[in-house]
């Protein structure tokens, strides 16, 4: 296992700043997952780690040593791809092997190293077979093989999942658990698909895009992935954390104090929050945030907000209405029971419950939540 810690890291493309101001401490251990919209820089930080992309600024530390100019194959790191790359005129075996092979290890730790990320991998019937004559999954796992056996301080992960089917891609990420479980290693995983980093992190390493680099830097929050969901610290967190993602209604503040918020929203409404919004003025410009999930139809502890159903998904065990609320642009998204009797046209009472809601200033800061 290992411990990473990233020190002001920067990484520019000419004129161009892609990564600014990295601050990150990684512990031994840690299942860390970066996240973030197309473009944020995940795969070029997980590069960076890897040694395959160089540093303009800063420090990169494993286990205490700098690592800046330490060449790739001496970093005790092990890589998996989004692609499997795999020899396709080589058994699994074969596959695995091979670096070891070129590290000049002997036969037999060659053959014990393949035994043992077989079992684990539930591998062992397979090492004799080509790449050709395997499953997405199975060929995914053997890349993963050939990983383990070089028993690396950090696994590095490139969106390995992005090429499977989705049933293979929650099986798959079920296999990348448990290997976390039962190596108790240090794994660092990219991916844009939020679902994955909830399920998988202990820690999750929100990145920001565009403008907002070079306003904020490239961290936009770091923390375990519940934290996040219950705490973004700003309103582009709160929208990326979360399936559907949080709905956002404009509004103002009438009255704060140390434990509530009263706020009206763009269609009149009176909601209350339990938020600590006593840092805005009376008439202060907000956004109320609330999730799918959070939003129900019928009696419930909370204020209410009159809604007008566009369309409904019907999913089975759940359904999501999308209402249109006067004087809010898009759709308000609502989660209800997969036996929902609303269809489009309907109108619909939303109930909102005090201690869900998230306050977002015109800054897009989150004020204090004092619920969870």
């Amino acid at each position: 296992m290992a411990q990473i810690k990233l020190t002001n890291v920067q990484k520019a493309y000419g004129p161009v700043e892609v990564l600014k101001n990295i601050n990150l401490e990684l512990e031994s251990g840690d299942f860390t997952v970066f996240v973030g919209p197309s473009g944020c820089g995940k795969s070029t930080l997980l590069r960076m780690i890897a040694g395959l992309e160089s540093i303009t600024a800063g420090t990169l530390e494993i286990n205490g040593m700098v690592m800046n100019d330490v060449p790739p194959a001496q970093r005790g790191i092990a890589m998996v791809f989004q692609s499997y790359a795999l020899y396709p005129h080589m058994t699994v075996a074969e596959n695995m092997a091979f670096a070891l092979k070129i590290a000049k290890k002997k036969p037999a730790e060659i053959d014990e190293a393949i035994q043992h990320a077989g079992e684990i991998l539930q591998l062992s019937h397979l090492l004799e077979r080509l790449p050709k004559e395997l499953s997405g999954g199975q060929r995914q796992r053997v890349a993963i093989g050939r990983a383990i056996v070089r028993n690396p301080s950090v696994f590095l992960f490139d969106e390995p999942l992005s090429n499977l089917d989705a049933a293979l891609r929650v099986q798959t990420r079920l296999e990348i658990a448990n290997l976390h479980d039962s190596l108790s290693a240090s794994m660092i995983y990219v991916t844009h698909d939020q679902v994955e980093a909830m399920t998988l992190a202990s820690k999750i390493v929100l990145l920001n895009a565009g403008e907002a680099v070079q306003k904020e830097g490239s961290i936009a929050q770091v923390g375990p992935p519940l934290e996040l969901y219950h705490n973004p610290a700003t309103r582009f967190v709160a929208g990326f954390i979360g399936s559907p993602k949080m709905n956002f209604i404009a509004g103002e503040i009438l009255e704060a104090t140390a434990q509530q918020a009263t706020i009206q929203l763009c269609n009149g409404s009176k909601v209350h929050a339990a938020v600590d919004a006593t840092s805005a003025a009376k008439g202060a410009k907000i956004e109320l945030g609330i999730r799918p999930e959070h939003l129900h139809s019928g009696e419930s502890e909370g204020d209410d907000v009159l809604g007008k159903v566009s369309y409904v998904e019907r999913l089975g065990e759940v359904s999501y209405l999308y209402l249109h609320v006067e004087g809010h642009d898009g759709l308000v998204t609502a989660r209800n029971d997969g036996d929902s009797p609303f269809n489009p046209g309907d109108s619909v009472s939303l109930q909102v419950p005090v201690g869900k809601c998230h306050l977002f200033d015109s800054n897009g800061k989150a004020f204090p939540r004092l619920a969870r």
